[in-house]
């Protein structure tokens, strides 16, 4: 329960594990409802306190979960987080129905094609017209035209961006971290909050936030796929700009058992251009029996979030979603998935015996991001967060790290 002392109203209840959220308003409702409704909120609260303050682990069979429970609520007594991406109760055959194959690269000539579309509208240098905010996506910076992909389809296939020798060393460092980052929560020695991310559907599933320069191995890999002539930062940089904040670093991890997600995005939508990408590093292949993420292609629009709203209301109602095909992004080692952050998606449940893990990050463009309709939980170390790093430091930072091998 959220609970507005000021107001007298109950804000929200979620339940973790349906993921439904339902907005409630205890000042309508007759004195003695009131009283039992506040009765529960006291008891919710304790337990909630109780549960933040000695959050307890269990690992068994190598499986780890938390009982420790932590959300947050903006300024207007809301968790948007959770009513972005629970709005649409789903089911795994609702979503998969609609399947209509799997993510692919945009050929070149496609992506020149597409690159052109935006050219022939757009002003001639946005760098030059704009450079505070970067408010238009930028085709002169989109060299290999993915940029045009994600503004087009709100995500895009990028093939072969890091190496099988750097995918297998971070396989074995993200195992082996794992293990430790584990069994030093367990022990109480770190909060959780502080090494893991707030994943949904955290049985067999586990979001781990890494470090850059404690970790050679994240540096190999951030050098190979975030230098200044790949093909994900000219697409960043197209989009977001050069002075757009790294926002996530982290590694999603999903082992069997793990279940398929609700379909959401990752941030409210908001009528400007993208605020925030996302792109997701397959460490190893991914078939389709292995959780892939799941893409709802167009639909970093308002309808579709309105739509996935409307479905919260009433599950059965008939509209985009309900119609709309989708694409599982099944990948190859080193290949990747940039998607704006108001792309609907999910990852879906892994049925094969192996373990998927992905490297991914985020970055953002703070001038265009609508705080009120952002996210709670972001997947970075605070300690990362602190140093507000841009696509440009990093890509200085790498100069350097190169210098010095």
């Amino acid at each position: 329960f959220y609970y507005n002392t000021a107001t007298n109203k109950v804000l929200s209840t979620r339940y973790q594990h349906s993921m439904i959220l339902i907005p409630m308003e205890i000042q309508l409702y007759p004195i003695h409802l009131r009283l039992c409704i506040s009765f529960l909120i006291i008891s919710t609260l304790a337990v909630d306190a109780f549960v933040v303050r000695f959050g307890t682990y269990s690992q068994t069979f190598g499986k780890f979960e938390s009982s420790l429970r932590q959300y947050e609520v903006n300024e207007v007594g809301r968790s948007v987080l959770n009513l972005s991406a629970t709005s649409l109760i789903t089911t795994e055959a609702d979503v998969l129905a609609r399947n209509q194959g799997f993510l692919s690269e945009v050929s070149y000539v496609q992506r020149m094609d597409t690159k052109k579309k935006f050219e022939e509208v757009g002003p001639k240098n946005v760098s030059e017209v704009n450079k505070d905010n970067h408010t238009e996506y930028d085709f002169d910076v989109d060299k290999e035209g993915f940029g045009s992909i994600v503004m087009e389809e709100g995500v895009a296939r990028i093939n072969n961006v890091l190496s099988e020798r750097n995918s297998k060393a971070m396989v074995q460092y993200v195992d082996n971290l794992l293990i430790d980052t584990i069994n030093v929560v367990e022990d109480g020695i770190f909060p959780e909050t502080s090494l893991f991310g707030n994943v949904f559907g955290k049985e067999n599933r586990w979001d781990l936030l890494l470090p850059i320069e404690a970790s050679q191995v994240v540096v190999d890999c951030l050098c190979e796929v975030l230098h200044e002539e790949s093909p994900i930062s000219t697409a960043i940089e197209s989009i977001l700009g050069k002075d757009a904040e790294l926002y996530e670093l982290s590694t999603m991890i999903s082992d069997p058992g793990s279940q398929t997600q609700p379909l959401h995005p990752d941030i409210m939508y908001q009528d400007t251009l993208h605020p925030l990408l996302t792109c997701f590093i397959a460490l190893q292949d991914i078939d389709s029996e292995m959780g892939p993420t799941l893409f709802m292609k167009k639909s970093a629009e308002e309808a579709y979030h309105e739509d996935l709203h409307n479905r919260h209301l009433d599950i059965d109602a008939k509209g985009l979603i309900a119609t709309s095909y989708n694409e599982l992004g099944t990948l190859d080692t080193g290949d990747c998935s940039m998607y704006s952050a108001m792309t609907l998606h999910c990852g879906s449940a892994n049925k094969s015996d192996k373990r998927r893990r992905l490297f991914y990050f985020s970055f953002i463009n703070k001038a265009l991001f609508q705080e009120e309709g952002g996210r709670n939980f972001v997947s970075i170390r605070p300690e990362i967060r602190e140093r507000n790093l841009s696509l440009g430091d990093i890509q200085e930072m790498i100069e350097t790290w190169r210098a010095e091998d």
